[in-house]
């Protein structure tokens, strides 16, 4: 197969491109996040399950606390997202919630998490294991 333009996003500069087993999460240069493919754990972040075959905005800038997405790691069940001001967003199925990360949206990882109480770095996500190199304030 040839590669072939994602239609939907011709209008927009894409930043990146990010991919998990079954799914794919673009950051736009203008903040703008688009996710589409497999969704069934929530991993698209758009709160709800199921398969996307049109890429769709991922909750709109505003919800990112108004800082742009700078990177996007994707795992298999779940996608990471790490703002410009190093706050990191989680969706799909994030185990290590209870440690460090405080919920919004709930259930089957739906909505997001993220760290609040350090600044987030870099972030990895590789099949079911999420990385995240933080710097903690003393």
């Amino acid at each position: 197969m040839r590669p072939m333009l994602v239609s939907k996003l011709a209008s927009h500069h894409a930043q990146m491109v990010a991919v998990g087993a079954d799914h794919t999460v673009v950051p736009m240069r203008t903040g703008i996040v688009f996710s589409w493919g497999l969704g069934g754990s929530g991993q698209l972040g758009l709160g709800r399950l199921g398969y996307i075959f049109i890429p769709e905005e991922v909750r709109g800038e505003s919800f990112f606390g108004g800082a742009k997405i700078g990177s996007v790691a994707c795992g298999k069940n779940t996608t990471a997202l790490l703002t410009t001001l190093g706050r990191l967003y989680t969706c799909g199925k994030v185990v290590f919630e209870r440690i460090i990360v405080e919920s919004e949206g709930g259930g089957a990882g739906l909505g997001a998490a993220y760290v609040d109480v350090v600044a987030t770095l870099s972030v990895l996500c590789v099949s079911v294991h999420t990385v995240v190199i933080v710097q903690v304030w003393c």
